[in-house]
């Protein structure tokens, strides 16, 4: 397929979140290509000035009279559960794929909703996800065939500044939506409030709970901002109890913090305990407490962590992501064959 060709991923708003900066990623590293890519925001919610390279991104906020414009399309990707129907029954495109980047029936307990988003899993057209776990579950319970297309690190803007970490005191960083329960935060916080350590909390959603002392906070920060905040720490604790990929924790890697996290899934796609970072099961604020505290008091053990984990993040980048997409609608090479046979792992889905 030639590189002219027209592709448009589906995204449900474009607010500062994870999710969505892969998508955007994906679509800056596929334009610089020479394709041409259009992200559509089907909800018209958020900005896309946090992002680092907002002039080499087409974003269009949905219409029904911005379909007819959009045709021809090579390629249509929905990248999250409430894109898929308009994937399906309103956009036209050689190819359809849905780009599953985690189980979204475990983000609500409504069983309505659970029962929407299953329905999408039932959808027939190509499908991709960004980690192996993932890939697993499609096929065990769904029967699909998912293309792995895992993600990178902007090396631009993520990277190791010196200077920026304090001679004098430690400083602890904990990064996530606070109003949002799964990704942890208030775990995270009753890990480390009694630590002799600065503490710093960035937040893309959710103000700072009154009886929580910090030493700085931040609020939907930009990418490079969020590099510098990587780079003035030296501890992160991330205790997520639902993730697809775990991005934050590889970046802190990137620019030399030690990692300290809970095993949820996707962790193990680049973290290994003891090698790279520190990992404690799922909700165990006292194991995060003392392998926290340990990174505190054992200087060796922290720049050691540090030094393999910026070894692991450089392994990582967003061109080589960018190939595999690639790979996705092409009929000549059977991504998903080959990278699940040279590439395998053992398999557990909670």
């Amino acid at each position: 397929m030639s590189r002219h060709k027209k592709i448009v991923f589906l995204v449900p708003h474009v607010h500062v979140a994870g999710g969505i900066a892969v998508v955007f990623y994906h679509a800056v590293f596929l334009a610089r290509k020479g394709y041409d890519v259009t992200v559509v925001n089907m909800s018209g919610e958020g900005d896309i000035a946090w992002f680092p390279y907002i002039n080499e991104l087409s974003v269009l906020n949905f219409t029904h009279e911005i379909v007819s414009t959009l045709s021809s399309l090579s390629v249509v990707i929905a990248t999250s559960w409430d894109t898929v129907c308009a994937m399906m029954e309103i956009f036209s495109a050689h190819r359809k794929v849905y780009f599953v980047q985690s189980d979204d029936r475990r983000f609500t307990e409504d069983l309505n909703i659970v029962a929407a988003i299953t329905e999408t899993y039932k959808t027939q057209c190509l499908y991709m996800t960004e980690a192996k776990w993932i890939q697993r579950w499609l096929k065990e319970e769904f029967g699909h065939d998912a293309y792995y297309v895992p993600n990178g690190i902007d090396r631009n803007v993520i990277v190791q500044k010196n200077g920026l970490r304090s001679s004098h005191r430690k400083r602890i960083l904990l990064e996530g939506a606070i109003d949002v329960p799964f990704k942890g935060m208030y775990d995270a916080y009753s890990a480390v409030k009694d630590l002799d350590a600065d503490i710093w909390v960035v937040s893309n959603k959710g103000d700072l709970p009154a009886h929580w002392h910090v030493t700085r906070f931040f609020h939907r920060v930009s990418q490079k901002e969020m590099a510098d905040i990587y780079c003035a720490c030296d501890i992160m604790v991330k205790m997520s109890r639902v993730e697809g990929f775990f991005g934050p924790p590889l970046e802190a890697m990137a620019c030399s913090c030690s990692v300290v996290v809970g095993a949820v899934t996707g962790h193990d796609e680049y973290i290994v305990h003891g090698k790279n970072a520190l990992v404690v099961n799922r909700g165990d604020v006292t194991a995060a407490r003392q392998s926290v505290q340990l990174l505190l008091d054992d200087d060796l053990l922290r720049h050691r962590l540090s030094y393999f984990g910026r070894k692991t993040a450089q392994k990582w980048s967003w061109k080589r992501s960018s190939r595999m997409l690639e790979r996705v609608w092409d009929p000549l090479f059977p991504a998903f064959k080959y990278y699940t046979k040279h590439h395998p792992i053992p398999y557990t889905y909670h």
